[in-house]
């Protein structure tokens, strides 16, 4: 009788044993599953971006990459040299294309604000700039913002052809010590 009990004992280990193993066998193939399944997913979107027309390009130039969309979309861009000679020379209007919240806390000397998306309050300004014969330089915070490039894009689609994108932006002019005003 000791041994009956002892075996259906030992049989309940062993059945509880048999489960333990089955489960690390699920998990394990869940694992395996799921990899593969990653591994298979990258492996097709690595394929289809080689293949793709516009495919995101591996290896970029990223510190410029908002200068060379400039470039691509025939916007002349311009240092802070040519910049700082131009605003001496009160020969050019600046336009600072970050939103007037941020304009408010600094901008280049006699710079109007127009972000791209106040262009439907600001009517009577985007008029004035679209009327003036001479050039005008938009600029942003830096060399990764975009936000001047995008209103240059836009008022060129309005007409105006004679425009300047300075691409330093505000920050390397405060921090060369040109004129600004908060």
């Amino acid at each position: 009788m000791y041994w009956l009990f002892w075996g259906k004992k030992r049989e309940k280990r062993g059945t509880i044993f048999v489960k333990e193993m089955r489960k690390k066998r699920t998990i394990q193939s869940n694992i395996l599953r799921v990899t593969l399944v990653l591994f298979f997913g990258l492996f097709i979107g690595v394929c289809i971006n080689l293949l793709h027309p516009k495919g995101i390009p591996w290896v970029g130039d990223w510190d410029h990459e908002v200068e060379t969309r400039a470039r691509t979309l025939g916007i002349q861009t311009i240092p802070l040299r040519y910049a700082y000679d131009k605003y001496q020379s009160n020969q050019l209007l600046f336009i600072d294309a970050r939103s007037y919240d941020v304009f408010k806390k600094g901008h280049i000397k006699r710079a109007v604000s127009l972000s791209l998306h106040d262009l439907d309050q600001r009517v009577s300004l985007l008029e004035q700039i679209l009327s003036i014969k001479e050039p005008v330089v938009i600029y942003c915070q830096n060399r990764s913002c975009d936000d001047a490039l995008l209103l240059a894009e836009e008022l060129r689609k309005m007409g105006k052809s004679n425009l300047f994108y300075y691409v330093d932006g505000f920050e390397l002019w405060e921090a060369e010590g040109c004129p600004v005003d908060y």
